[in-house]
């Protein structure tokens, strides 16, 4: 092994020794799985974890391995990372999967609901996610900073006129390989097909899928559909490869791709290790 690789590797390791809350990777993971289990370590802490309420469960289905759900990590660079996580686990918190959750989340599972976070996918710095009833959250995909997903109005309104008052509630589905940026909203009752992209400070509240589209670009508050299909790329290997085509070629501005939407479902990256 190259000396300089070898060294690199073993400050990574160091680092990572720091950076790690034992006391809370330990704790939860014995609190949730079985001995056999929680000496694998399928969670690790960073930073300050808060626990308000662990009354529920936390599930991870599929192989178990170290570090296969990453709370506290920082993944954007962002202020409000430095932040605790807060965790409110009076129901079922579930993961299929690698899964990076950021500083400065908040995740509240009341007691007759569920959130299940798809495998390989983020929910980065400041994120709020609460649900009374049901939060799905598919494969791949990505909630960046300082958005909020909430599956409930919380209180209820009466329409003055009629005297009828409506549900607050109503389930979240965001599909797989979708992109909500920064601080947008997606209120109850939403539903995204794959590989959506929602905008900056959008707000989703309805059902998207209607008519079996994907790859939708959705903007604007309420959010509308302003072109489809597109697909963000998650793949650390593939931008590599953009960044370098742009900057050899500071003239051009676009790049063909010819892969489909399948292709790239195949693929898969290497960015969930622990250091």
């Amino acid at each position: 092994m190259n000396i300089r690789k070898y060294l690199g590797n073993k400050k990574r390791q160091f680092f990572f020794i720091l950076r790690v809350n034992w006391t809370k990777t330990i704790w939860l993971n014995f609190k949730y799985f079985k001995p056999t289990l929680a000496i694998q370590l399928p969670i690790i802490c960073y930073g300050k974890i808060k626990a308000f309420s662990l009354k529920g469960r936390i599930n991870i289905s599929g192989i178990i391995k170290p570090g296969l759900i990453q709370i506290g990590k920082d993944i954007d660079n962002m202020p409000i990372s430095a932040l605790p996580v807060r965790l409110r686990v009076d129901g079922s918190l579930n993961f299929t999967g690698p899964c990076i959750i950021s500083g400065g989340t908040n995740i509240a599972v009341g007691s007759d609901a569920n959130i299940t976070i798809g495998k390989f996918s983020r929910i980065c710095s400041g994120v709020y996610l609460k649900a009374i009833k049901s939060i799905t959250i598919g494969d791949f995909t990505w909630i960046t900073a300082e958005s909020i997903v909430m599956d409930s109005d919380i209180h209820y309104v009466k329409n003055i006129n009629t005297g009828i008052i409506k549900k607050n509630t109503a389930p979240i589905t965001i599909g797989n390989y979708c992109w909500i940026v920064m601080r947008s909203v997606i209120s109850k009752g939403a539903v995204l097909p794959d590989y959506s992209i929602v905008a900056r400070n959008s707000y989703v509240n309805k059902d998207y899928s209607v008519g079996g589209k994907i790859g939708l670009f959705l903007a604007g508050s309420p959010a509308r559909e302003i072109v489809a299909p597109v697909q963000y790329i998650p793949y650390l290997e593939k931008e590599g490869i953009l960044n370098n085509y742009f900057k050899h070629k500071p003239e051009a501005n676009e790049y063909t791709d010819t892969k489909t939407f399948e292709e790239y479902s195949n693929c898969t990256h290497n960015d969930f290790k622990l250091y």
